[in-house]
């Protein structure tokens, strides 16, 4: 009897949850490594491909005004095009980003305006207000003169 209470319990407190939406933030720790997958899939010349990479991204510091910098290095990718599988390389670099998230510097091989843009286009921008399972959020930039980033768009759900 006691293990179904925790359990409807459980089950409660994890529908308030889903219901009532959580605040997503992050907030890394020296060290700190996070793996992840991205798809692109995009037409080029009225033919589909499709692009993906699985990433490694590891946090080398954490300064006092909440500055990050962050390593990211592929580990693997492939890109589809027109039914043929071409090796994707990437290059490792390292972000530096703000307090609230945003890219202040890259350094490395690709601190160009093709480097810039994907790393807005692949860094987490939380939300401003807490969200629920199915709830969608956007974060977008303008263009940057310095850098050469070209405007973006990111368009989240849960």
């Amino acid at each position: 009897m006691r293990s179904r209470t925790v359990f409807a319990v459980a089950a409660l407190a994890a529908a308030a949850f889903a219901v009532q939406g959580s605040s997503l933030r992050w907030t890394p720790k020296e060290g700190d490594e996070i793996r992840y997958l991205t798809v692109g899939k995009l037409d080029v010349g009225n033919i589909q491909a499709e692009i993906t990479t699985t990433n490694l991204h590891r946090v080398l510091r954490v300064d006092p005004d909440g500055s990050i910098l962050v390593e990211a290095k592929p580990v693997e990718g492939k890109a589809v095009y027109n039914g043929t599988e071409l090796p994707v390389r990437g290059m490792t670099t390292q972000t530096k980003y703000g307090p609230a998230g945003e890219i202040k510097e890259i350094v490395g091989d690709r601190a160009d305006a093709t480097g810039y843009r994907m790393a807005n286009l692949t860094s987490f921008h939380a939300p401003g207000k807490a969200v629920a399972v199915g709830d969608t959020w956007t974060a977008e930039g303008k263009s940057d003169a310095k850098t050469g980033a070209v405007a973006w768009k990111v368009d989240y759900k849960v």
